[in-house]
C-alpha cells in the first residue's frame, strides 16, 4: 500500500506538470525553447545507422534524427504527418499517390557538395534513395520491401543487373523538382506508412556515390558523428539549416545537441541516471519501477519535480515505463519506440507551476 500510494503520487505529479507546462506555453515566451544538450541512451550498440539497414533499436533511434522522408508519424497520435512533401493527393482509389515537397529543404553540409544548390533535396532524390534501399535488400538477398514491389515498374528491380546504375522504378515519377507521383499496381492501404518508416527515408546519391554506407550525410533535423565502436556514445548536432517549422511558427529545432549512449544493462543505465549523466530512461521493465521510486521518491516529491514517470499510450497492454528529468519538454512517448526529438526542448519548472498533492 506504501509503494502504491507514492506511484499514484508521482503519476499526479506528471499530470500537473504537463498541464501546467501547456498553460504556460501560451505565454508566448519561446526564447528559452532553444539551446542545451539532451542526454539519451540506447540499450544496444549500432552496426549500420544509414536508411533501410535498421535493424536495432539504437539504428533508429539515431536514423530518424538524422533523415526524413516524404511523410512522418506524429511521435504521440502515430498519425499520418507532412515531412519533405507539404501536402499529397491520393487518386485512383488509392492507386495514385501525388507528393508537393518543401522547396527549402537541404542535404547535410559536406565536402562532396560544390555548393549550397547541389544540396537542395528534390523529388529526384526521394526515387533514387527508394530505388537504392531497394537494390540494396537485393544485393544482400533479401526479399525487397512489398510496398516497393507494388509499384509499377519495380519488376525491373528483379529482372536486371543488380549493379546496374540504370535500374529505375518506373512507377515513382519525377514530374518537377518538387512533385512526385507514385503509380501503384494495386491500393496499398499501408503505403504512407511505408513512405514514414526508415526505408524511405531520403539521403543524397552524391554523397552515398562518395562513401557508401559510411555517408553521414543526412537530411533530417539533426547531423551525426559517425559512430565510431572505440567510443561509447555519439554525438547528434542541430541542423541549423533544417526547414521544419512547428504551428507556433518556431524553427526547428530546439536543441543543439543529443548525446547518445550506449550501456546495454537496465541496472547500469538507472545508475547513469542518478549520477545525472543521462536525462531519461527509456522503457523501463516494471520490475525496475518500484525500487527507483522508493530510493527517489523525495525527488519525485518536491516542488518542483525532479524526476517525473510517464508511460506509453498503450500501456494497459504494455507494462513499460519511462522516467525523465522534470525540465524535458516537447518530447511524446508511444508504445512503438518511434522518437522526434526535433520538437524537444529543456526548461527548468518553477515551483508555482506545480501544484502540491496533499
Amino acid at each position: 500500500m506504501f509503494k502504491n500510494k507514492f506511484f499514484i503520487l508521482a503519476l499526479l505529479l506528471i499530470t500537473t506538470v504537463m498541464a501546467c507546462d501547456n498553460m504556460s506555453s501560451k505565454k508566448n515566451k519561446l526564447s528559452y525553447k532553444y539551446g542545451g544538450t539532451l542526454r539519451v541512451n540506447a540499450t544496444s550498440e549500432p552496426d549500420m545507422i544509414f536508411p533501410g539497414q535498421v535493424n536495432k533499436s539504437s539504428e533508429h533511434l539515431i536514423v530518424s534524427q538524422a533523415y526524413d522522408g516524404l511523410v512522418k508519424y506524429h511521435p504521440r497520435t502515430f498519425d499520418i504527418v507532412p515531412s519533405l512533401a507539404k501536402r499529397w493527393l491520393e487518386e485512383r482509389n488509392g492507386t495514385i499517390y501525388t507528393f508537393y515537397m518543401s522547396d527549402n529543404a537541404y542535404f547535410h553540409k559536406d565536402k562532396v557538395f560544390k555548393n549550397k544548390q547541389e544540396r537542395k533535396i528534390t523529388a529526384v532524390d526521394v526515387k533514387n534513395s527508394i530505388e537504392q534501399i531497394a537494390k540494396t535488400y537485393r544485393m544482400l538477398e533479401q526479399p525487397i520491401p512489398k510496398h516497393i514491389m507494388n509499384i509499377k515498374g519495380a519488376e525491373e528491380l528483379l529482372n536486371d543487373k543488380i549493379h546496374n546504375d540504370s535500374i529505375h522504378v518506373s512507377g515513382i515519377e519525377v514530374f518537377d523538382d518538387t512533385t512526385l507521383i507514385f503509380y501503384l499496381n494495386e491500393a496499398d492501404n499501408l503505403f504512407l506508412h511505408f513512405l514514414a518508416g526508415t526505408d524511405a527515408l531520403v539521403f543524397s546519391k552524391k554523397a552515398f556515390d562518395a562513401y557508401g554506407f559510411k555517408s553521414t550525410v543526412g537530411s533530417g533535423a539533426f547531423t551525426y558523428e559517425y559512430f565510431n565502436k572505440v567510443s561509447d556514445h555519439l554525438i547528434l548536432l542541430a541542423n541549423k539549416e533544417y526547414y521544419g517549422i512547428n504551428k507556433q511558427g518556431e524553427r526547428l529545432p530546439f536543441l543543439d545537441s543529443i548525446v547518445v549512449s550506449f550501456v546495454t544493462s537496465t541496472t547500469s543505465e538507472i545508475e547513469l541516471l542518478n549520477d545525472n549523466k543521462i536525462d531519461m530512461v527509456l522503457g523501463l521493465p516494471e520490475k525496475y519501477v518500484t525500487p527507483f521510486l522508493d530510493n527517489n521518491i523525495e525527488l519525485f516529491q518536491q516542488n518542483p519535480p525532479f524526476f517525473v514517470l510517464k508511460q506509453s499510450h498503450d500501456f494497459e497492454t504494455r507494462k513499460e515505463y519511462n522516467i525523465l528529468r522534470s525540465n524535458i519538454h516537447g518530447f511524446e512517448l508511444n508504445s512503438q519506440n518511434y522518437f522526434d526529438f526535433s520538437e524537444t526542448f529543456k526548461k527548468d519548472p518553477e515551483p508555482e507551476e506545480v501544484l502540491t498533492v496533499e
